[in-house]
């Protein structure tokens, strides 16, 4: 066993606090496990009844703070009980956490964004979580931004409204498309008594965080998540959705075959496969595509549609050992079927594993023996990848159009939404899929939250909010304008009847969705000859009256 030595020996220690005591350094040993020497050793130390009158004196202490009761801790374990405490100890991205009593950062590896002031005891700390980085960046990006846009609508708004309400805090995380990326941030977010969490961007990862977040009582709302059985959980009404669910995605796709591509094709029989993720969102909108399309006069799964239809789940590569991907099969299927229209649901992989090879394959048979199908691709599917890999091929560009969940560009509301997330962000995010729906989750989840009054928010507390937000009462339209009204309207008892840039969301409140329009979308082509980013065609589902598709093709499309 080594010598005894005095502390100031072992550990560099600033003049202004050269007395120590052994057993006011305790709380700092058990935080850092300092190596002090060998077991059963004993220390030396001066003896004095504080360590530290300010941060400063705690400096040889890496990541230790001066508590208020003199001693350098660590600052993951600050006692506390306001988040000013918090604030002033360790910097304005720090929260008391009610539950552990302790100052926490709202920062992490995986959560690098942060709107709002957390100082106010009362602030709301919102969590986000998107595909903010990596492959799907395009996706999830414009997803922050748009809750961001909404965040600073309510603080911009606060001080016309008779006592301050609250003030929305944002925590903006990234899965990186990955699950377990998902799960980590997750994590973070549970750690701060986060209320609420806007995420996940896709149906797989939010059906794979939602165990932890219904545990701890807090709210996940998903901008994006379409799998129809997120609408069929045993959630505790704490798993809600400001997208459509697929069911409404499959109407469209059938109505789009039947009232437009099969006179496009002119071909009879009709042949159509279905090529879709291995996930609950593709098998899902799958399921419900063969309950709504009509195949030459029966459902695709008829006997007599056994040479006419073509079903092929592709796998799923975030769940390889669940589900090994099949992408080259998947093409090798429909190289043997031939089919007239090539329906795929998926992400990202099914436009550079299965759109791509082929087409290639395609391109290198006989023209005459080879059938150039239509394709149509569901939301998920859209990327910078596919016009990019039409380029100038007009031919194959024409083939290509989809569905996407949402309003009409031209309503009043999303017009709204949209210049003031351009006044923000010029990035033309506002049009992608989920950015007007996150714009709407922070808006549900604020105006809920105004309902609650005085008492804590949790997330049992803004789902029964949730429910004075659809009608019958007052109607309201997302937009900064309307935010005093709307909260000195919920604050009175009173209810409204919200309408977001994504469209009516007239909760079903045990399902936790709202109805929604779907609309078609195309490829256009630029004045350089090169297919440019997908628009709307003019065709477009109307949930309140699915029967038909209403509007007509843009000449755009052309």
């Amino acid at each position: 066993m080594p010598p005894t030595v005095p502390f100031k020996s072992t550990i560099s220690v600033p003049a202004s606090s050269a007395s120590r005591s052994l057993r006011r350094l305790a709380p700092l040993f058990a935080a850092f496990a300092l190596p002090l020497g060998a077991g059963g050793c004993s220390l030396i130390v001066e003896q004095s009844t504080t360590q530290c009158e300010t941060n400063d004196d705690c400096v040889s202490f890496p990541g230790a703070i001066c508590s208020a009761e003199k001693v350098c801790v660590s600052s993951a374990n600050a006692a506390c009980s306001t988040n000013q405490e918090c604030v002033s100890r360790l910097g304005n991205n720090y929260v008391c956490v009610p539950s552990a009593g302790t100052c926490k950062s709202l920062v992490s590896e995986q959560c690098q964004t942060i709107v709002g002031t957390p100082a106010p005891d009362d602030a709301i700390i919102l969590g986000s979580i998107a595909p903010t980085t990596g492959v799907d960046e395009g996706i999830g990006v414009p997803i922050e931004n748009a809750a961001r846009v909404a965040v600073h609508d309510f603080r911009d708004t606060a001080a016309q409204i008779a006592d301050r309400p609250r003030q929305l805090v944002m925590v903006g995380c990234t899965d990186d498309s990955s699950s377990e990326t998902a799960r980590t941030a997750t994590r973070h977010l549970l750690s701060l008594d986060s209320p609420a969490i806007i995420g996940a961007a896709f149906s797989g990862i939010t059906m794979d965080i939602k165990d932890e977040t219904i545990a701890a009582g807090t709210l996940l709302m998903s901008p994006s998540a379409t799998a129809v059985g997120l609408g069929d959980l045993v959630d505790k009404s704490l798993v809600w959705r400001t997208a459509p669910p697929d069911t409404y995605q499959a109407q469209a796709i059938a109505l789009y075959i039947s009232q437009y591509l099969e006179g496009q094709v002119a071909e009879s029989p009709l042949k159509v496969a279905v090529l879709h993720r291995g996930d609950d969102y593709g098998r899902q909108l799958r399921q419900a595509l063969e309950n709504e399309l009509i195949l030459n006069g029966q459902r695709p799964t008829h006997p007599t549609n056994s040479a006419n239809y073509l079903r092929f789940d592709y796998g799923d590569p975030d769940n390889p050992d669940t589900n090994p991907p099949k992408l080259q099969e998947a093409v090798n299927a429909a190289l043997t079927s031939q089919p007239h229209i090539v329906v795929l649901v998926g992400y990202s992989e099914a436009v550079n594993d299965i759109f791509v090879p082929l087409e290639k394959a395609l391109a290198e048979r006989p023209p005459a023996t080879t059938t150039l199908p239509y394709y149509v691709m569901t939301d998920g599917v859209v990327s910078s990848d596919l016009w990019d890999t039409i380029g100038t091929n007009n031919t194959l560009r024409k083939r290509v159009s989809g569905t996407t969940p949402g309003r009409a560009r031209s309503n009043p509301v999303f017009q709204a939404f949209a210049k003031t997330y351009k006044a923000r962000f010029d990035d033309g995010g506002s049009e992608v899929f989920g950015a007007a729906e996150a714009y709407d989750a922070v808006y549900v989840l604020g105006y809920a939250a105004a309902t609650l009054g005085t008492n804590p928010v949790t997330g049992p507390g803004l789902a029964e909010g949730i429910g004075k937000l659809i009608p019958p009462g007052t109607p309201i339209d997302a937009g900064a304008a309307a935010i005093p009204d709307a909260i000195t309207r919920l604050r009175a008892g009173e209810k409204i009847d919200f309408t977001g840039a994504s469209g009516p969301l007239d909760f079903d409140l045990g399902k936790g969705e709202a109805a929604g329009d779907i609309q078609i979308w195309c490829i256009p082509s630029g004045l350089d000859g090169r297919a440019r980013s997908n628009i709307l065609a003019g065709l477009f589902l109307d949930a309140a009256d699915p029967g038909t598709l209403k509007g007509s093709l843009s000449s755009a499309c052309d």
